[in-house]
């Protein structure tokens, strides 16, 4: 015969003391969700019995009410004003279950039993303070199929007082019917056999709008839709389906990079570029971008081998827990909230992106682009623009990542209204203010002086009725040869801001033709068109994230068992819309191309045909940029035109003087920021 297993552990005090004390709030943590209250003498009594590690010894009592002032709030019922219970809430984990206590139950007892759930629900919030009614974030309550319409509206109004509520669980009493010689009763099924209210949703759904939506404290509850609970499923899959997502990306790219390595081993410019650029020079540029296509294969090896080590070996879960063990150590209690803990979370893990990316950010610095004569950085510039980059994130994450988070957490079920709304909000702010006060830090803005430019400039811009302010230019030449020029500001006060390398390189009126195409995107609408485009998509990422945000086999399946953070859930819900973003990546792509066409074009009306071209070809030598593109991987990734298309549209024809373009022999490279062609 086995041994019997013994009834006490007698070497427990001998552990460790941080294991015990995981073992303490493990055993917390995990306890039931579904916490049943009932009613009686006015007074609403837990049915649910306190966490036994409450009880065990002091140090277990010490341990749980130190992770209950962490992790949970405590529900304090009154009664006439005196405190009568308590009970311990964990808001994310817990919920509060109000049922119809009955044994038996016939229809006629059906329409007293709903009478009463509006009683019990009325009793609930006036034993409550607001404080408290607001920790409440999910209910549970029954709903039988023969109830009439007054007494679940009833029931609907009796929900207005709790500030708080996030879900409610609809559930509907689906009595067995038993017969017993002539007599016929419904008897109660268990918890586990009831059912969601599927087919009162519309119902519900209908009667509360129609009832409520008037009232300045209504939030419609949240009946779960067919597509969350589709998803949320305890067997999805959903581990394997981001890693075969984010491997088939891989994979697919690595196809494309392939395919424009074989254009890059051409020995011969396209026909259009036969005239202009020297065989030496555009060797060269083929020599630059196989050399880009080289250390894009292995950085993307290297991202891809990231990716599935932090999924495989869960390290979002054990860097959420180990944060979480900072808060408890080192923070005063009042920081030791989901905000706090999300916000340390996010920190460290953007410090621990940064240390990953330093080899491939070194290599594509100090090796590749100082091969080909881009790179102006020092170290000691670019350490510091790392420092300065961690310390923006250090002061910018917090009150934005806070904002996110309080706007889920107290706006219910119709959260992605207000992130939307606060997203725009934010967007336009970091648009208005990153040239003022964040690009200074990196990069010295100074007014243009008088000159032709500035003339011509004025001029252009007057013809356009573009509301210009002031002209600035960037010494972009202090860390790279990069070249741009842009516009920013609020629409009634512009500012254009045009690197000094692109005036050093270029005739005054070749910069005019740049902006005049930059100016073109203005006059047709393009930049309102694209931030209207992106709020739509901001609007469809929070609105998805709305029916993830709440789904425990997502959370489950990369080792959230307990918890189901926000900011985890946003991050999880990311990886897994990964295959639309790229599908909208691509068809933002064709648009832009479509734009560019557009604003050479006007460009083009203007009487900057030829300039624009020259200055086309001239950052294209400047900048080794590629001169032909496979089309698969044009499509893909290009958000400009390839240079042939765009000298076939102005109807270029080389210049009429029969003068090169560029003198290479004078002319070092310039590299435009973050794209081939401006």
């Amino acid at each position: 015969m086995p041994a019997e297993s013994p009834a006490e552990f007698t070497l427990f005090p001998l552990l460790p003391p941080e294991l015990r004390v995981k073992i303490w709030q493990t055993a917390l943590l995990e306890r039931n969700s579904i916490v049943e209250l009932r009613a009686l003498n006015d007074t609403i009594i837990p049915r649910s019995q306190p966490p036994k590690v409450l009880s065990i010894n002091k140090e277990s009592r010490y341990e749980a009410l130190r992770a209950f002032r962490a992790h949970s709030n405590t529900l304090s019922f009154s009664n006439g004003g005196a405190t009568q219970n308590q009970l311990y809430l964990l808001p994310k984990r817990d919920i509060l279950y109000f049922s119809n206590d009955y044994k038996v139950a016939t229809p006629s007892t059906v329409q007293g039993k709903m009478a009463d759930m509006a009683g019990t629900l009325s009793l609930v919030a006036s034993s409550l303070n607001e404080i408290d009614r607001a920790k409440i974030e999910s209910l549970a309550i029954d709903i039988y199929e023969w109830s009439e319409v007054d007494h679940v509206r009833d029931i609907i109004r009796e929900l207005l007082p709790f500030g708080g509520l996030k879900t409610l669980v609809v559930v509907m009493r689906d009595p067995v019917e038993k017969k017993s010689g002539t007599d016929r009763t419904f008897v109660e099924w268990p918890w586990a056999q009831r059912k969601q209210a599927y087919d009162l949703q519309t119902k519900l759904w209908k009667m509360s709008r129609h009832i409520l939506r008037y009232h300045p404290g209504w939030r419609e509850p949240t009946i779960k839709l067919r597509l969350a609970q589709f998803l949320d499923r305890p067997l999805f899959p959903w581990k394997k389906l981001i890693v075969g997502f984010s491997l088939a990306q891989y994979l697919f790219e690595s196809f494309l990079s392939a395919r424009q390595y074989q254009v890059l081993k051409n020995t011969r410019p396209p026909k259009v570029l036969a005239n202009e650029v020297s065989q030496e020079v555009f060797d060269k540029s083929q020599a630059y971008g196989r050399a880009k296509a080289q250390f894009s294969f292995v950085s993307s090896l290297y991202g891809q081998i990231q990716n599935t080590a932090f999924i495989y070996y869960d390290i979002l879960p054990k860097l959420w827990t180990l944060t979480g063990s900072w808060l408890l150590q080192f923070a005063p209690a009042r920081f030791s909230g989901e905000i706090s803990h999300s916000i340390v979370f996010v920190l460290t893990f953007i410090i621990i992106q940064q240390v990953l990316s330093l080899p491939t950010s070194i290599y594509s610095t100090f090796v590749l682009e100082e091969k080909f004569g881009f790179n102006k950085q020092t170290p000691k510039v670019f350490v510091t623009d790392i420092l300065k980059s961690q310390m923006l994130a250090f002061i910018l994450a917090p009150p934005i990542l806070a904002g996110f988070l309080k706007i889920v957490q107290k706006t219910g079920n119709q959260f992605f209204y207000y992130l939307w709304l606060f997203g725009a909000a934010l967007q336009v702010f970091m648009i208005t203010v990153y040239p003022i006060t964040i690009l200074p830090l990196f990069n010295k803005l100074s007014p243009l002086d008088p000159g032709a430019l500035k003339t011509g400039v004025e001029g252009l811009a007057a013809r356009l009725n573009f509301p210009l302010k002031e002209l600035y230019v960037i010494d972009g030449s202090k860390r790279s040869a990069h070249s741009n020029a842009y516009f920013f500001g609020l629409p009634w006060k512009k500012h254009i801001v045009i690197y000094d390398t692109l005036i050093e390189k270029s005739e005054t009126e070749e910069v005019v033709a740049v902006l005049a195409h930059e100016l073109g995107h203005w006059s047709l609408g393009h930049t309102t068109r694209l931030f209207a485009i992106s709020q739509v998509h901001f609007f469809y990422i929070f609105s998805l994230f709305s029916v993830f945000i709440n789904n425990k086999s997502l959370y489950k399946s990369f080792g959230f068992h307990t918890q189901m953070p926000i900011i985890i859930g946003f991050i999880l819900f990311s990886d897994a819309l990964a295959p639309m973003d790229t599908v909208i990546k691509l068809l933002m792509n064709i648009l832009s191309r479509r734009y560019e066409f557009q604003a050479d074009e006007f460009a083009q009306k203007l009487g900057y045909s030829s300039e624009l071209a020259k200055s086309l070809i001239k950052l294209q030598i400047q900048n080794l940029s590629t001169m032909d593109a496979d089309w698969m991987y044009a499509t893909y990734h290009f958000s400009h035109p390839i240079l042939s298309e765009r000298l076939g549209a102005l109807g270029w024809h080389g210049d009429k003087s029969g003068e090169s373009v560029v003198d290479e022999k004078n002319d070092t490279a310039v590299k435009a920021s973050g794209r081939d062609e401006l």
